[in-house]
């Protein structure tokens, strides 16, 4: 089977794939009564208490809406920022935010593939006909996606995981300092785990952009503080870091290491000897895959290393906020060596456990969601998220130092910004070539070479 031919046949189709794609999102969601969007109405009810002082209080009831809504556990700011919910019309508002989410699903998958492209194509520059296959590429992409079981739950029970790593994908790929500074402080300031980005900064040593994610992250403290003090000052004591306050630990929603130990030894492990050794090991294999995809240039594979790295080490990482796995398989996918067993198998994995939902259904298997100790196969099970993530990272490390060179990316003029700038590299891959590399064009026609590095078959 040519699988080139098979390929052009489907990018022949792509919209019309998505289109059904989205249909039948609708209509499943229509048929399991998925529309309720339990936690966005939990956002929407909650958020408003921070004028009454009772943010860390509250919890709603209302049976024609969603049976119950969670306490909130976001900074002040994040309430804040989502006091407009309240006055919009809950039908409307339910659709207003399935379109964004759906629109930043697909934004995740078509960033994580220009970006990884740009990496793996000669001088940093695609053709404007290979930019088009990677587009339709994009939404043939997002089709799919979309049933995967953290793409879902973040769809369907209406989280902030799809719009919050729109945000940070953007943030970390951008080379726009300011820009990807205040993105990654702002997205901190909603949901505390979005401060790991600020980790790809450091290890990328692009210190100005850290120092204003730092900035902007103190900037929505000082906010909440200015709106409330009282409850600022209740959450930074006691809320923040509580995962158990949305569900306990034990729960085998919880995908974190923390999580899975508990379940294993029976206990909550907190920050106890066998977290802390898994922590490390972790973080030494973190520490490998970041150092390969950094030596490599290879953006997508580092940012899905810093994200892993969150998610493994956070006191509770739920299904939901495990959509970091949508630009790893960006990466497995599209690697040049994705034939490799490792690559392969950790592909494989990830596409079994998220096609079949394991961890809905182990929730309705477990004995109780505050009982840490369970039957051994369970408890196995319950490793599902972790186990995958971790041979992710050892993937990304072999695959980074296996992956062919490929040209480096030619100096920009003084003043057009880093040599590495995604956000220009993004303007000459959409093939409105940037003016200001029109200086290093002329050179490269006085020495005898090719006006431009374009290239027009770049595969990735």
């Amino acid at each position: 089977m040519d699988l080139r031919a098979v390929e052009s046949r489907l990018l022949r189709y792509a919209p019309l794939f998505l289109l059904v794609s989205l249909v039948l999102h609708v209509a499943a969601s229509l048929l399991l009564d998925q529309t309720q969007l339990p936690s966005l109405q939990s956002l929407r009810g909650n958020a408003p208490q921070l004028i009454s002082g009772d943010l860390y209080e509250f919890t709603s009831w209302n049976p024609d809406i969603a049976a119950f809504t969670t306490p909130f556990t976001a900074p002040p700011f994040a309430a804040v920022l989502l006091l407009p919910l309240a006055v919009v019309p809950w039908g409307v508002l339910r659709l207003v935010w399935q379109g964004v989410s759906l629109v930043c699903l697909w934004w995740i998958v078509s960033r994580a593939m220009r970006v990884f492209a740009m990496s793996r194509a000669p001088g940093g520059v695609i053709g404007a006909s290979a930019w088009l296959t990677w587009r339709r590429r994009a939404l043939v992409a997002t089709a799919l996606v979309l049933w995967l079981e953290p793409v879902r739950t973040s769809l369907v029970e209406g989280h902030l995981s799809l719009p919050l790593a729109a945000v940070l994908v953007t943030a970390v790929t951008t080379g726009r300092r300011v820009l990807g500074g205040v993105g990654v402080g702002l997205a901190a300031g909603i949901k505390l785990g979005a401060a790991v980005a600020g980790m790809y900064f450091l290890a990328t040593r692009r210190f100005t952009a850290a120092a204003w994610a730092f900035g902007a992250f103190l900037a929505t403290i000082g906010i909440g503080f200015f709106v409330s003090a009282q409850q600022s000052s209740q959450f930074w004591t006691t809320i923040a870091g509580r995962g158990e306050r949305i569900d306990p630990v034990a729960s085998v929603d919880n995908q974190s290491l923390r999580g899975a130990l508990s379940r294993t030894l029976g206990y909550d492990v907190g920050t106890s000897w066998p977290w802390l050794l898994a922590a490390v090991v972790t973080a030494v294999l973190a520490g490998r895959a970041l150092y390969a995809t950094i030596r490599k240039g290879d953006v997508l594979g580092a940012v899905v290393t810093v994200q892993l790295l969150g998610l493994l080490i956070a006191p509770a990482a739920w299904s939901h906020e495990w959509v970091w796995v949508v630009p790893a398989l960006v990466w497995l996918v599209c690697h040049p060596m994705r034939a490799r067993p490792l690559l392969a198998s950790t592909t494989v994995l990830w596409t079994l456990l998220m096609t079949s939902y394991l961890v809905h259904q182990l929730q309705a298997l477990e004995p109780g969601k505050v009982d840490f100790s369970r039957p051994w196969p369970l408890a196995a099970l319950g490793w599902a998220y972790p186990v995958a993530a971790l041979l992710t990272l050892l993937a990304v490390a072999a695959g980074a130092r296996a992956a062919p060179k490929v040209p480096p990316v030619p100096p920009l003029p003084p003043g057009s910004g880093q040599a590495n700038d995604i956000w220009l590299r993004t303007r000459v891959l959409r093939g409105r070539v940037s003016s200001v590399l029109k200086p290093q064009n002329r050179l490269g026609r006085r020495s005898g070479r090719a006006e431009s590095p374009s290239v027009e078959n770049a595969e990735g």
